[in-house]
């Protein structure tokens, strides 16, 4: 729909179908204006993307997006935001092959308790997140990711999450995978859980949010090389796996330090590889300036 200056839709059944293209596709420019209120949208695509909701001063009021790619690297649902792009009270469904099920980028504001649910059957991610996607009214976002051999849940690239929730599983891959740096709030959760891969991947900087991985035969928390960890609270379990591993170069700070939690029941709690380098940084915080017996600041 490129080119229309306003567009309103409501209560409305809509279902688009491509080979290679896009299922259903809207694009909306900074000179237009696209208001979709509890609509049911169906998009599916054999190799392109199911759906693509792209640009400026879109609103998603309630209603389903559902978009599914039966094969290739395509996406089930594409959200690329810019400015004034929000999600409320939605539900997005996505499916993908060796793509992502969703793919969720740029800024969005996403209110009332949006909730985001993404698959993908082959080599493919469930979810991939790479943006700004704050919550200002109502419950966070929710996002739910499930892969075979890809991550259930990837940050890719710089990521902000505000009151939300990221559950993400797999089967040889991983349950999250925080390739990007993500800045979160202390009311976000991340938890994640593999089969034979690991729970939860870190290998950029964490600040904030409280992280579960788990795994059945792999490795519930991974800090891999470059990651950087500040205020989070990690904790890592697996059955006959290692509970946490530290890989590469890592550096934490000492609140999340002392907050890590590592259990495995027949393997090993915590384990340092033979490359491991972590260091711990102490973080000192003022929370009250102190004052002489007169109210004077004290230097």
């Amino acid at each position: 729909m490129p080119g229309h200056t306003a567009v309103n839709l409501v209560n409305a059944t809509i279902t688009g179908t491509s080979g290679t293209g896009a299922g259903f596709r809207l694009e909306s420019t900074d000179k237009s204006n696209v208001s979709l209120g509890n609509n049911t949208i169906t998009g599916i695509s054999k190799t392109g993307s199911g759906i693509q909701l792209i640009g400026n001063n879109i609103t998603l009021s309630n209603g389903t997006l559902n978009g599914t790619t039966t094969s290739g690297n395509g996406s089930g649902v594409v959200l690329t935001g810019g400015s004034n792009y929000t999600l409320d009270g939605v539900s997005v469904t996505g499916t993908a092959a060796d793509g992502s099920g969703i793919a969720v980028n740029g800024t969005l504001t996403v209110n009332n308790g949006t909730v985001v649910k993404g698959l993908a059957t082959g080599g493919g991610n469930g979810v991939t997140v790479s943006g700004d996607l704050v919550t200002d009214s109502g419950d966070g976002i929710s996002i739910t990711g499930t892969a075979f051999s890809g991550d259930g849940v990837k940050v890719d690239g710089d990521t902000t999450l505000t009151n939300a929730m990221l559950n993400g599983s797999a089967d040889s891959g991983n349950g999250v995978n925080i390739a990007g740096n993500l800045t979160t709030d202390s009311a976000t959760q991340v938890s994640g859980h593999a089969a034979s891969g690991t729970g939860v991947n870190l290998g950029a900087a964490l600040t904030g949010a409280s992280v579960k991985g788990s795994s059945d035969t792999g490795t519930g928390v991974q800090l891999a090389d470059n990651a950087v960890v500040t205020e989070a609270v990690l904790n890592g379990t697996s059955a006959s796996g290692d509970g946490v591993t530290f890989t590469g170069n890592v550096k934490m700070d000492d609140t999340s330090a002392a907050k890590l939690n590592a259990s495995s029941t027949s393997g090993t709690g915590l384990k340092l590889a033979d490359n491991a380098n972590v260091s711990i940084q102490t973080i000192t915080k003022v929370t009250q300036e102190k004052k002489d017996s007169d109210g004077n600041p004290v230097l």
